[in-house]
């Protein structure tokens, strides 16, 4: 995993850094740092919360720009204290990428203005959330149906149909969404939807 992350840097990095113009000068090459936000450790030997890597001469270590950058982040290890008291700004933002609850980002909104814009922000983009779940819903309906349609000519179309409105059924129980919208995507009768809200956890 982390060589593969390693390699696609790399080649984002060289597309991206080709940012000046034609006939531009050399000394208005724009920085190109990019950013990884990982939810494991890059290094495990070496686990750091927050990892800044330059080019640089190998035995002297002299940087050979610093307009040439990859910063990690390592949301595994935010909880060590290190970057709380190193870079005290950033250990809040990754609280708020590992936040679950809207009350913990209310709480982080409240550490500085950048992280409450974002906050409201997300709030915006979720707040008719009931339709973004009926939308998914349906899209994963179609999605399993049409899984169905392919493998069901081996397996037996009409098991594949039935096996699929039940999945989807039981993930639109999981979301909150009423008996009548079930039935009006999946198909499924009442009481199919009654027996799968049994299995529901």
């Amino acid at each position: 995993m982390s060589k593969n992350l390693i390699n696609t840097s790399k080649i984002k990095f060289s597309r991206t850094y080709c940012n000046l113009p034609r006939g531009g000068s050399y000394a208005d090459i724009l920085p190109c740092i990019h950013i990884g936000i990982l939810n494991f450790s890059l290094f495990p030997d070496t686990a750091d919360p927050y990892a800044e890597y330059l080019l640089s001469n190998t035995k002297t270590h002299q940087v050979y720009s610093d307009k040439f950058s990859i910063r990690v982040l390592d949301l595994t290890q935010i909880e060590t204290g290190q970057l709380q008291k190193e870079k005290p700004e950033l250990y809040y933002w990754a609280k708020l990428f590992i936040a679950k609850t809207w009350e913990e980002m209310q709480m982080l909104s409240e550490k500085s203005e950048g992280i409450q814009e974002a906050v409201l922000t997300l709030k915006e983009l979720t707040e008719d959330e009931k339709i973004q779940l009926q939308c998914e819903a349906r899209e994963m309906y179609e999605h399993t149906m049409a899984s169905a349609e392919r493998f069901g000519r081996i397996a037996g179309k009409r098991e594949g149909k039935i096996e699929g409105k039940r999945e989807t059924a039981e993930k639109m129980l999981r979301d909150g969404m009423d008996e009548e919208q079930i039935q009006k995507y999946t198909g499924l009768s009442q009481k199919d939807i009654e027996d799968i809200r049994h299995t529901v956890k």
